[in-house]
């Protein structure tokens, strides 16, 4: 029954176009694989062939735990070097591509769009092996990854409907792999891979059987479009059905970059020793969730849902481990899917399993990452590495230093989020969960807001302003009390149901209540024009204000202008210069308005000057203001008057000073805007600042 529902998931992957088929075809139709295809013949471009042997010398030399199959080249090819073909219900692109002695191309796409309903294919000449369709849902922020193709020669063609938008396409490919690993329909000589070694068993032989129920979620990954590793798609204890998948940290090995790496499933033969697969599926691009070299474990994210099922990740103490029987589902040398057994219990050295001998079966290079299962199927750990002298037995086994990074270490890991998989895989909210309450950000009245959980009875709402608050658990219908206007919080906390889990959470949304605040207008005057413009931005785009308007009085030419950008600066001409000038901003919301209005000095003298005459620091300022004079300007000598006046030009403090420096302590004004008046020898200097 489980087979079953595991098909029927694929199936229904399928019919979304989830994931990207891959098959070798015989006697079947193509046109039944790529529809709407139109056979023109377009202009062949070829690729960069690599020193195969300089490559080879620098993974023996480097000791790369995981050799290349493919050398990655990068390559600038657009939609613009291939050929448009129009027939009566379709707009083909197609472009030819050839890679001299490659056995295998796969590719790398940025900026990639595909109109709706479009299809892209991915086909070899002979028109035996096709990847596709690959459609809009594939493609990740314009970055898609192809599977490999075998073969030197490749052909993509895209089919648009004529009702979808041709200028909706573009295309470029950023990078191939240049294929140096033999395969069904290449030899080569550029590299001794070969097959699995014999004593290797297909997942589809007898000894496979007791396995089928895990045997689906484990899949080949091409790292980078250049190494073969494996591993396993796992379940969280929520069974929330996210994609995640366990493999080996040293897969890395400085191919980050996950937006080409693919994943395929269904990679097997479907018999015991039988043929070369002939149909799976590919997953391109994943996200890194954690990973932590001191136990090898690397968990991911693929971009797309599956519907294939994960396998449960054991983390009990060592002692509670059933090895009495241990498996491992591996795809050895990116060789279809194997199994290898060991039923002499496992060794323990440091945060890795030991099996000292497979009864049945092997791991080899591209065996990485693959997943070990106890007696009841729970992974247990995952390969790290092995014996590189390895060879079957007589009795078909391996003599063979198996080592496993434990996942019971690796569930709390390195103790943080990036280095455990328990975060992840556990029974509660994942680190990057979303989830947060709904509603206005603005609130003027009485509105309802929301948590995206079924919750339990204990839900509790609560806000950081006078507020009557009405709720129903998930839902709370929130009013604020009296005339606050201003920042606020609305606070939920309790426990809620994500998937098959009850967990205990909190979380904050900040809103704004009321009309918007009362404006800070800062200003510019040393210029032929006066700048105007919001000093409290953040307040203004929180309160949700929806227009400005400014009003402005004195020696000025022009009328007032009106803006809703609330980093825009409002520039004035003027006609003369004017000792004051007037304005008055007013800030808008759905909720009402406040307005400021105040006086601008304008010393034409400051203008004039190239220098500043007098500066204040720090602006704004909470309680002490340093009031530094230029020596151009004071000569050095005499007393100076220094005035401090509000907006309104109200005096508020006044002192003399000798010297140039003087601290002013400001901390009994009220917040606002104010304005420094400094008289030296009978010159005069102003300058602004903020109290906040």
């Amino acid at each position: 029954m489980k087979n079953f529902l595991i098909l029927a998931f694929v199936l229904l992957a399928i019919s979304l176009g989830a994931q990207v088929e891959t098959n070798i075809i015989k006697d079947i139709d193509f046109r039944q694989y790529v529809k709407g295809h139109v056979p023109n013949a377009v202009v062949e471009h070829q690729l960069f062939k690599p020193d195969v042997k300089k490559v080879l010398k620098e993974d023996k030399t480097e000791e790369n735990r995981i050799p290349r199959f493919a050398i990655k080249i990068p390559v600038s090819l657009s939609e613009r070097d291939g050929e448009f073909i129009e027939t009566t219900f379709t707009i083909n692109w197609k472009i030819a591509i050839f890679a001299n002695e490659a056995t295998s191309l796969n590719f790398q796409f940025k900026d990639l769009n595909l109109p709706e309903e479009a299809e892209m294919y991915i086909y070899s000449q002979n028109k035996r092996m096709v990847i596709g369709p690959i459609t809009e849902k594939n493609i990740h922020g314009g970055v898609f990854a192809s599977d490999m193709l075998y073969g030197s020669h490749a052909i993509i063609e895209v089919v648009m409907p004529r009702k979808s938008l041709k200028k909706g396409f573009s295309l470029k490919i950023s990078s191939f792999s240049y294929g140096i690993l033999p395969n069904a329909f290449v030899e080569s000589s550029f590299r001794d891979f070969g097959d699995a070694l014999d004593c290797n068993n297909d997942i589809n032989c007898a000894v496979g059987d007791p396995w089928a129920d895990v045997r689906d979620g484990i899949a080949r990954i091409q790292v980078g479009g250049e190494k073969h590793c494996s591993g396993s798609l796992v379940t969280d204890e929520c069974e929330s059905g996210r994609p995640y998948f366990l493999t080996a940290f040293h897969c890395f090995e400085g191919n980050e970059d996950l937006t080409d790496w693919t994943f395929q499933f269904f990679y097997e033969s479907l018999t015991c020793d039988g043929a070369k697969p002939t149909t799976w599926v590919t997953f391109s691009g994943a996200d890194f969730r954690a990973g932590w070299d001191d136990s090898d474990f690397l968990l991911l994210e693929l971009l797309n849902p599956t519907g294939i099922e994960g396998n449960t990740v054991s983390h009990v103490p060592n002692a509670d481990v059933n090895d009495d029987l241990v498996a491992c589902i591996h795809h050895p040398e990116g060789d279809a899917k194997k199994i290898s057994l060991d039923g002499d219990g496992l060794g323990i050295t440091g945060n890795n399993w030991v099996v000292e001998q497979w009864d049945d079966g092997v791991v080899q290079h591209a065996s990485s990452g693959g997943p070990l299962f106890d007696e009841q199927h729970f992974i247990i750990g995952q390969v790290l590495g092995g014996d590189d002298n390895i060879g079957c037995s007589d009795g078909g086994g391996l003599v063979d230093n198996g080592t496993f990074g434990r996942t019971n270490v690796s569930w709390l890991g390195g103790g943080t989020n990036e280095t455990s998989l328990e975060p992840w895989l556990g029974s509660g909210l994942p680190p990057d969960d979303q989830y947060s309450i709904g509603g206005p950000n603005l609130l003027c009245g009485r509105n309802v807001y929301s948590i995206s959980f079924d919750t339990g009875d204990d839900a509790f709402w609560e806000t950081t302003f006078d507020a009557e608050i009405d709720d129903w658990s998930g839902l709370a219908l929130i009013k604020p009390q009296g005339n606050y206007s201003g920042p606020g919080t609305i606070r939920f906390s309790g426990e809620v149901d994500y998937f098959n889990c009850w967990v205990d959470i909190e979380r904050f949304k900040d809103i704004w209540v009321g009309i918007p605040p009362t404006p800070i207008v800062n200003y510019s005057t040393c210029k032929p024009y006066v700048d105007l413009w919001l000093l409290e931005e953040s307040f203004a785009k929180l309160a949700d204000v929806s227009s400005i308007k400014w009003e402005v009085w004195g020696e000025i030419a022009g009328t007032p202008n009106y803006y809703e950008e609330f980093n825009d600066i409002e520039h004035v001409s003027l006609s003369e210069y004017s000792d004051l000038y007037y304005y008055i901003v007013t800030l808008s919301n759905d909720c009402g308005e406040s307005t400021m209005e105040g006086y601008i000095p304008f010393d034409k003298d400051d203008c004039d000057e190239k220098y500043e005459k007098v500066s204040v620091s720090p602006n704004p300022v909470h309680d002490n203001l340093h009031l530094s004079l230029n020596p151009a300007f004071t000569h050095n000598g005499g007393m100076k008057k220094v005035k401090i006046h509000d907006q309104f030009g109200n005096v508020k403090l006044q002192m003399e000073m000798i010297g140039n420096e003087l601290e002013i302590d400001i901390s009994h004004l009220k917040v606002g805007q104010y304005f420094l008046l400094i008289v030296s020898q009978g010159e005069v200097a102003t300058q602004k600042f903020i109290k906040m």
